[in-house]
């Protein structure tokens, strides 16, 4: 139960956030292909998904790119250690189609959160995405690749519509080959 708690707390304070990006953010179109943030480029900037797709990903040290993440309609984007850090951001954040955003600086962000009815610090709101990417990493690590893909279709229905089977493939550490022995598996399986 405590998990529930948490999970509606988080919420609340994430839908806030939202709305605040909204209110307050610029409007930014993304065309296919088009970065949010660069890997090794300072961004301070944090993203309300109001419609679209974005991978978050990285290079490995033979320079073939791993899918981290995805954020689709709804989510919040954002290269959120470089704002904790004042370092440079980890990986790209990439439209996989067109998408539009709202964005906000992170200390504009952090100052109409400070001023506001509902306070959350940004120190609170780093808190709450780190804890929402510790989750999704024990479960990326901890389950098969079948239930990493049902709780991504749970999410997003439509992901191979949305983008390939290369990306999804890497966001599940296999071969897009091997996704597709395993969605044939499962239709046969239904």
């Amino acid at each position: 139960m405590p998990d529930l708690a948490i999970n509606n707390i988080l919420k609340t304070e994430i839908t806030f956030i939202q709305k605040m990006i909204q209110e307050y953010g610029h409007r930014q179109l993304l065309k296919k292909n088009q970065y949010f943030c660069r890997a090794n480029s300072p961004n301070s900037l944090i993203a309300y998904v109001v419609k679209g797709g974005l991978k978050y990903c990285c290079y490995d040290y033979k320079g073939k790119e791993q899918v981290l993440s995805f954020a689709f309609d709804g989510e919040l984007i954002g290269s959120y250690l470089a704002w904790q850090t004042g370092n440079r951001s980890l990986y790209d954040i990439q439209a996989i189609e067109a998408s539009e955003l709202f964005c906000i600086n992170i200390k504009e962000l952090s100052a109409l959160l400070t001023i506001s009815d509902f306070k959350i610090s940004a120190t609170r709101f780093v808190e709450v995405i780190a804890f929402e990417i510790l989750r999704k990493t024990v479960s990326m690590r901890c389950q098969s690749p079948e239930q990493c893909y049902l709780q991504l279709l749970s999410r997003v229905p439509n992901i191979l519509e949305r983008t390939t089977l290369r990306n999804v493939a890497s966001y599940l550490g296999i071969t897009p080959e091997a996704l597709s022995r395993m969605r044939t598996r499962m239709l046969k399986d239904d």
